[in-house]
């Protein structure tokens, strides 16, 4: 017992931070609506990094986004509201609707999105990207190339190759 407490008191809030953030945003992958979709934080995501996969009535939309603010603590609480906002308000709302209300309402400076629905799922791999330019271009090209790879398994490479920092998600056919 006294090795575990004395561990406990060794741990950061960088370490609280990150558990946190990891219990918050848990990957995800997912049938939704005739589609497969993967999405998850990589690397030394940004405090505000976020992503939601919304479903209704026979359509779907996945959000990656990011939520800026100086306190990483707010970037975060900012992000988990705004995922929160779409998965409970997305449809009631044109998803351009429901992106604007989380610029405005969360501060968010980056937002990605894919909608589709049963009668119009995704034909091919699509990826969904907060990261730098760079990274961002390189792992959209090696989506195009692996196009019949899972959308899990193609984060996977993707972090393996690039060592992305932000968020990624893959939607790809069912």
């Amino acid at each position: 017992m006294r090795r575990r407490a004395s561990s406990g008191r060794d741990r950061t809030d960088a370490d609280a931070f990150a558990t946190w953030r990891g219990a918050a945003f848990p990957s995800i992958d997912t049938a939704a609506v005739g589609a497969r979709v993967a999405a998850r934080l990589c690397g030394d995501a940004a405090a505000g990094c976020f992503f939601a996969l919304c479903e209704s009535e026979g359509r779907a939309a996945l959000m990656v986004g990011l939520c800026a603010h100086e306190d990483a603590r707010e970037a975060l609480a900012l992000a988990v509201a705004a995922r929160s906002f779409l998965e409970r308000h997305w449809h009631e709302r044109t998803t351009e609707d429901a992106l604007a209300a989380v610029r405005d309402r969360f501060a968010a400076t980056q937002l990605c999105h894919l909608a589709w629905s049963e009668g119009h799922p995704p034909v091919a791999p699509r990826l969904l990207a907060v990261t730098d330019t760079g990274t961002a271009a390189a792992a959209e090209s090696y989506v195009r190339a692996t196009g019949d790879a899972p959308p899990a398994t193609t984060i996977d490479r993707i972090e393996a190759l690039l060592e992305p920092n932000g968020a990624l998600a893959v939607v790809g056919p069912a």
